[in-house]
């Protein structure tokens, strides 16, 4: 990943916190997915108090989850989102 995908992911991140009406949530989700890689969605939720469906719907699509994976069960950071 390049300086310029760092920044260009980090401004993606911002564009997240700009636009929701939950502020910045993006690094206190990340946090718990790196520390809790495969747990399922349910457990997510009660550990970043975000609904489970809202969890699914927004880390769910590849084309908003530049920074994880979609496990089978849960989510984990992929290699983009470690170095970012």
């Amino acid at each position: 990943m390049s300086a310029d995908d760092i920044i260009e992911l980090q401004r993606r991140l911002e564009r997240y916190h700009k636009t929701s009406c939950l502020g910045p949530w993006t690094h206190s989700v990340l946090t718990v997915f790196r520390d809790q890689p495969g747990e399922a969605a349910r457990m997510l939720a009660e550990e970043t108090g975000f609904e489970r469906d809202w969890l699914n719907r927004t880390f769910g699509s590849s084309r908003t989850s530049v920074s994880t994976i979609s496990l089978k069960t849960g989510y984990k950071i992929s290699p983009r989102g470690r170095r970012s």
